[in-house]
């Protein structure tokens, strides 16, 4: 449902920043939420992949 939810408001996957955690060290808490562990993986793969596009906008 949510998937959905997140289409219909933002259909231009185009503009979605692509991130890539490593999904096989990912734990949940409670099957909806990470744990503190997983979290800090998931925001290292956000800054990552903000570090890779503001590069790439520097090198246009």
């Amino acid at each position: 449902m949510s998937k959905a939810i997140v289409h219909a408001a933002f259909p231009d996957q185009s503009l979605w920043l692509p991130i890539n955690p490593p999904r096989g060290q990912l734990r949940w808490a409670d099957g909806v939420h990470l744990d503190e562990r997983s979290a800090l993986i998931v925001v290292r793969a956000i800054e990552s992949a903000l570090g890779e596009r503001d590069g790439l906008r520097r090198d246009k």
